[in-house]
């Protein structure tokens, strides 16, 4: 047999290959141009460095990023490759640069996008590159450079896919089933379902979040919360077959003792920089029903087993801090993710949330800023969410939900970031034009109509209905752009809980627009709206049907999770009290 030694420049654009020929093999070992070697030996030249930012699957808030990454020791600098496809079969950009971070030269193309680096060294290029990445490009630049939020995408494919839990399933101790995106739509089929773990802890499936990527692979990975009796949380890995379905780490009560862990979830963004997607807890009944939420940090060999931070509720409030958590995106642009705590029980259910900021030390212990409900005995903070960027400033923007104000008919309000960090007052208060537990559930929609500026919608379950508010250059519109209806009408009147979870589903089918989920556990479905250039369709594009029992709760908790959008989908405290 004969190995033949391959020109990595010579068309081949440091592609991997190996042709089999019966009596000879070629082989090519990712050699960039100005890297050397020989068949047989050991690769030569700079090692790959590790990709730090934007995070795998995050959201960049301009057309040309800044991309930054850890040069390995001997290296002085980096070859970069920006693509339509994680083969880099079709390359978009490429350039070369001294040091540990770049950007393009030019604007790059709206959608998802992947990129890789390999070392350079005295202009020679490394043969070995790190994994791929993704982030997703808007169709506009903002004044600040930076990125946050995850896109679910647990295969890598660079379409969008979700997770339906259903905590009720009586059989298993409830179910999570995870539903592909591809270029013909969201499947209708699960990928895979995930049980809890021998039964451990009940409730599986009552939170459901993407994790973020949070081992540095390039693929996005799931978190599910268990929140029965003192409550578990699971961690399953994404990789290019697709989701595990067993978890690589599960996260038990620091405490000990009930406290309803996991009843939220949420990726943390990257609250210290190191590029790995961190994850955060609430556990509403710790501490004497104070509350308290744990924040856990990624690393390359994925989630840690103990928190890296303990964030406390108000001494002696009972106020439930932890019932909903999110990260904030970046708030101020200093390149480090925040994060935002619900307690819609505090001050005598006036309620709070409480912003905390990330940096190069990891997460504030303490808040930056205290948000107050403005309306005695709201229940505000009963959910809250990264709105992402709704006016287009560069700055993530947040929304926190309050659906008790005027006898349940519900109120949210939007808060913007800006270089100081949140504004303690709301730009925006949201009045729905019929209540019935509106702001029960809040979430970013991500740019269903691709201007550039993010969108937000907004559950009123017992109306049935969900609302979308379009962003602009003067922020989010206080009137509905689109009220989605429940597409079930029961004759006897009741009804089916739909919005009691709506969220960004992403842009599950690749066409450029993102598109929204909204649930109805009552009818056993979960709706697949879809955006376009003239806004989100009214009527849904894809219709998920339980694959399981009826009333095992399937729809009421979803997730995606698109430019920070939050992550526990359906509070049903916040719906029944």
């Amino acid at each position: 047999m004969k190995s033949l030694s391959i020109n990595p420049c010579a068309g081949f654009q440091n592609e991997a290959l190996l042709v089999v020929f019966g009596i000879g093999v070629i082989t090519h070992a990712l050699m960039g141009c100005g890297g050397n070697g020989a068949a047989g030996q050991a690769p030569v030249g700079p090692q790959a460095p590790r990709l730090v930012a934007p995070l795998s699957t995050a959201a960049v808030t301009s057309r040309r990023p800044t991309l930054r990454w850890q040069l390995a020791s001997g290296a002085d600098g980096a070859h970069v490759q920006i693509c339509r496809d994680r083969a880099c079969s079709t390359e978009v950009a490429a350039f070369d640069v001294s040091g540990a971070s770049g950007a393009p030269a030019s604007d790059l193309p709206v959608g998802v996008l992947f990129w890789r680096a390999y070392g350079r060294s005295s202009g020679v290029t490394g043969q070995l590159a790190t994994p791929t990445w993704e982030f997703t490009v808007g169709a506009r630049s903002a004044p600040v450079d930076t990125s946050w939020g995850t896109t679910l995408d647990v295969n890598g494919d660079g379409y969008a896919d979700v997770i339906v839990g259903a905590p009720f399933a009586s059989t298993t101790f409830g179910i999570a089933h995870v539903y592909l995106g591809s270029s013909a739509g969201l499947a209708l089929s699960p990928a895979v379902t995930l049980t809890a773990p021998g039964g451990q802890y009940s409730d599986f499936g009552s939170s459901v979040a993407s994790a973020g990527d949070v081992n540095g692979d390039g693929y996005g990975d799931v978190i599910v919360g268990a929140n029965g009796d003192a409550g578990g949380v699971y961690v399953y890995l994404g990789s290019a077959t697709g989701l595990a379905s067993t978890p690589a780490v599960t996260l038990i009560n620091p405490d000990g003792v009930l406290g309803e862990v996991g009843g939220s979830v949420a990726s943390a963004g990257d609250v210290n920089g190191d590029g790995y997607a961190d994850v955060i807890v609430g556990a509403e009944m710790a501490n004497a029903l104070d509350g308290r939420a744990y924040v856990y940090l990624g690393s390359a060999t994925g989630v840690a087993s103990t928190p890296a931070v303990t964030l406390n509720g108000p001494v002696g409030a009972a106020g439930y801090f932890g019932e909903s958590v999110a990260s904030a995106g970046d708030v101020n642009g200093d390149g480090y993710d925040d994060v935002i705590v619900g307690a819609g029980v505090s001050d005598s259910f006036d309620g709070g949330a409480y912003l905390y900021l990330g940096s190069a030390t990891g997460l504030a212990g303490t808040p930056a800023v205290t948000l107050s409900g403005p309306d005695a005995g709201g229940y505000f903070g009963v959910s809250v969410a990264c709105a992402g960027d709704v006016n287009g400033d560069g700055y993530a923007d947040v929304i926190v939900g309050a659906n008790f104000v005027s006898n349940h008919d519900g109120r949210a309000y939007v808060y913007l970031g800006s270089a100081s960090g949140l504004t303690s007052s709301p730009a925006t208060t949201l009045i729905p034009p019929l209540g019935g537990d509106f702001g029960q559930d809040v979430a970013s929609a991500g740019d269903v109509n691709g201007d550039g500026y993010a969108d937000v919608i907004v559950g009123a379950s017992v109306s049935s209905l969900a609302y979308v508010y379009l962003g602009g250059a003067l922020g989010l519109a206080a009137s509905p752009a689109l009220t989605l209806t429940d597409p079930v009408v029961n004759t006897d009147g009741t009804v089916n809980d739909f919005g009691l979870s709506s969220v960004s589903a992403g842009d599950v089918n690749g066409d450029g627009y993102a598109d929204v989920l909204v649930g109805s556990s009552g009818s056993d479905r979960t709706y697949v709206y879809l955006g376009s250039a003239s806004g989100l369709a009214s009527a849904p594009g894809y219709i998920v049907s339980n694959p399981g029992t009826a009333g095992d709760g399937f729809g009421a908790f979803l997730a995606n999770e698109v430019g920070g959008v939050d992550v526990r989908r359906g509070s049903l405290r916040g719906a029944h009290l």
